[in-house]
């Protein structure tokens, strides 16, 4: 088994502690969900965790977009209207920055300087502040974003979700507009895979990992939770666009305003919206629980901020149900990530300071406060996912003792097959020597590392006591006699791990030999391809270029499209 790649366990436990305070809060008294490597439960019950926290992601995933405008009417809806054609999520944002005025300006300066005036009767004297004169541009920015949906290609017939359309004023010392314009811009997220995993006619959210498909390989490894965790990557990815695009972009026009007078200047101020720390709770957590009982009440129940309820399927072989948390433990933890999502949209609302921004509106604020959220949570599922297999992977190793590599199916086979073939396949490590001489050189296949293996192969004397013609050009031909040999290996392949391989010839020193590589013509014939003279504790290294044998399906899949013919 592979590791998991790019996965910080630690800081994933971490994260999970932390938030398992607001879970003991939110269940009942006397509940203490832990994380699932600390229960103990059956493989089976892993694929259950699997669906229990795929649906939880769904269930806050659609409590985010009903907060950017995507209700249970509009949802309904629209996938009546669209039919079998997919639904896509449009984000489109422009700003069209138009001149307005020229402005000449004073801004006092920090010189002064006195001047006295004498009079017939009195002497006056003046204090005179130094200015300087700036020339100001005014621009008008005018800001525009929609978020929309559509099915199929219709996109002048989207449905708008949310839009905000606001104008400010930028003041600039140059007259320079382009840093303040931000060009049509469309970023498109398709919603077919999310919308495929709701039962819409009872709005019921029913993703269930599939254990008879062959590609089925672990809890993680299948068809169902790649496609999960292909739509999360597709959703944070389409929000990092957005907070590129728009509160990049916001932050640099807001940048350029630079009034002269002191007293006209903001701050300027641009949250970070791209941060990855969010207050909102999480209920994407991979938690399981010692419990003799069931809870009491599993019935499946509606988020109260959400038109998605949880719709929980067994497994067959699962057989400790009553360490998983139940639906209505899962109603619970979807149903504080919406109240505390709520609280964060309210609490945005209440800090919002105009004096902060020149561009930015509270529409802008709670849009980037939802898009964080989903963001986080897409994260938090890629996470809780290859948790799930490392954790797997970790209770492997330490029943079995070591990690697998390699090196060791290769030593497994070859105790096996010292045990079950006769005779035994041998180090391919041949000495080159005439009869009853001293060795002059060796030829071997080696492993391409650190350790040079040599390989182990089946061999058997053919053709004695007959001759191998070579042919060096038509119309010479050189007979060799001696033993001839034909050998044969069985590479063996752990997962996706390869060993390169390359053809190893050394000479003795005051010694020498010929090495011919070439092509069995017949039983007799050999066609030279390449010869090299190997002398004088010559080293030659061939790396050499192996193919697999497709396996039957393999070569069935490669041919279908060939005629029969």
């Amino acid at each position: 088994m592979s590791s998991v790649v790019n996965f910080n366990h630690l800081s994933f436990q971490r994260k999970v502690n932390d938030a398992l305070t607001a879970v003991e809060r939110t269940l009942e008294l006397e509940r203490s969900p832990r994380l699932a490597e600390e229960v103990d439960h059956t493989y089976g019950a892993k694929y259950e965790l699997v669906d229990i926290t795929t649906n939880a992601a769904i269930i806050a995933f659609m409590t985010c977009l009903e907060k950017l405008g995507l209700n249970g009417l509009i949802l309904g809806a629209i996938v009546e209207g669209a039919g079998n054609k997919p639904l896509t999520l449009r984000f489109d944002v422009s700003t069209t920055p138009t001149f307005m005025k020229e402005v000449k300006v004073k801004v006092p300066m920090d010189r002064s300087y006195e001047q006295t005036e004498e009079t017939a009767t009195s002497m006056a004297t003046k204090v005179l502040k130094a200015v300087r004169h700036v020339t100001e541009f005014h621009y008008d920015v005018e800001l525009e974003w929609s978020l929309s949906i559509y099915s199929g290609t219709s996109v002048d017939e989207r449905t708008v979700l949310m839009s905000n359309k606001s104008s400010s004023v930028i003041v600039k010392q140059a007259k320079e507009s382009s840093r303040l314009r931000i060009s049509p811009r469309s970023y498109e997220l398709p919603l077919t895979w999310l919308l495929k995993q709701v039962n819409l006619d009872d709005m019921a959210s029913q993703f269930k990992v599939d254990t008879s498909r062959e590609s089925t390989k672990t809890p993680r490894r299948n068809d169902d939770v790649d496609r999960a965790i292909d739509f999360s990557r597709r959703l944070s990815s389409w929000i990092g666009q957005i907070q590129t695009g728009l509160y990049g972009s916001l932050a640099r026009i807001e940048g350029q305003h630079d009034p002269a007078l002191e007293k006209d200047r903001q701050r300027s101020y641009m949250s970070d919206m791209s941060s990855s720390i969010d207050p909102t709770f999480n209920p994407i957590l991979p938690l399981m629980e010692d419990r003799s009982e069931p809870s009491g009440n599993s019935e499946d129940k509606v988020v109260p901020d959400c038109m998605i309820k949880i719709e929980l399927q067994s497994h067959e072989d699962s057989t400790d149900r009553n360490v998983l948390l139940s639906s209505s433990d899962l109603t619970k933890l979807t149903n504080e990530h919406a109240r505390s999502l709520q609280e964060g949209l309210e609490t945005c609302a209440r800090a919002f300071d105009a004096s902060e921004y020149v561009v930015t509106t509270t529409a802008e604020i709670e849009l980037g406060v939802v898009l964080r959220n989903l963001r986080c949570l897409s994260i938090q599922y890629g996470e809780t996912m290859n948790y799930v297999e490392s954790m797997m992977e970790r209770q492997l190793i330490a029943a079995i003792g070591k990690r697998l590599t390699q090196d060791d199916l290769q030593t497994y086979v070859r105790y096996h097959d010292a045990r079950l073939l006769s005779p035994a396949p041998e180090p391919f490590s041949l000495s080159i020597r005439q009869p009853e001489h001293y060795p002059t050189g060796l030829v071997s296949i080696e492993t391409v590392d650190d350790k040079n293996d040599c390989i182990h192969s089946h061999s058997r004397q053919v053709n004695v006591g007959s001759t191998l013609n070579v042919a060096l050009n038509s119309a010479t031909q050189v007979q060799l006699s001696g033993n001839q040999y034909l050998h044969g290996w069985m590479n063996h392949r752990f997962g996706a791990d390869k060993k390169n391989h390359r053809l190893v010839a050394r000479a003795r020193q005051f010694s020498a030999f010929i090495l011919v590589i070439g092509t069995m013509a017949d039983g007799t014939t050999l066609e030279p391809k390449d010869a090299i003279i190997v002398q004088d504790k010559d080293e030659l290294l061939i790396p050499l270029l192996l193919e697999e044998i497709p396996t039957a399906r393999e070569f069935k899949d490669a041919i279908k499209s060939l005629s029969p013919e």
